[in-house]
């Protein structure tokens, strides 16, 4: 009788010790709110720009161009389209097609699929867009970062 009593007036205690343990051994995740997709939207140039290749990204509510625009004798761009998402600062881009055009002529379409810029993370700053993401230039995985600024705002 006594046992019962002693497990009957700990209960509350126990119960309450449990709720505080289950919730400091909850892992505390950081909060970021969500990047609004409008500080993303625009036409960015690359600051690697060369008086001889151009490259662009431009991004709308639902989609996203990469454009390779060489200057020289032809009148030449590529570029490739698709769909991205963004959550916090992570972007994915999954491009869908490639179009090459000269002299505003088409010269190819070509379906492809696939997610670019692995593991990309963005940053946008005083108009200049940051982008980290993996490429793969030879055997081995290489962190790499590009800058673009906006243009036409």
């Amino acid at each position: 009788m006594k046992m019962f009593k002693l497990i009957r007036v700990t209960l509350p205690g126990w119960a309450f010790l449990l709720v505080i343990l289950l919730a400091s051994a909850c892992k505390k995740d950081k909060v970021q709110p969500d990047v609004d997709y409008n500080t993303l939207q625009g036409t960015w140039k690359d600051r690697e720009s060369t008086p001889n290749f151009n490259r662009y990204l431009k991004v709308t509510k639902d989609s996203v161009f990469l454009m390779f625009k060489p200057i020289g004798t032809f009148n030449e761009e590529s570029y490739f389209s698709g769909t991205y998402t963004i959550k916090d600062d992570s972007l994915k881009a999954n491009f869908n097609e490639s179009v090459t055009k000269r002299d505003n002529k088409l010269i190819s379409r070509v379906k492809i699929y696939g997610q670019v810029l692995d593991n990309a993370t963005f940053k946008v700053n005083n108009n200049i867009l940051t982008l980290k993401y993996v490429s793969y230039p030879a055997d081995a995985p290489v962190v790499t970062r590009a800058a673009f600024d906006k243009v036409g705002y």
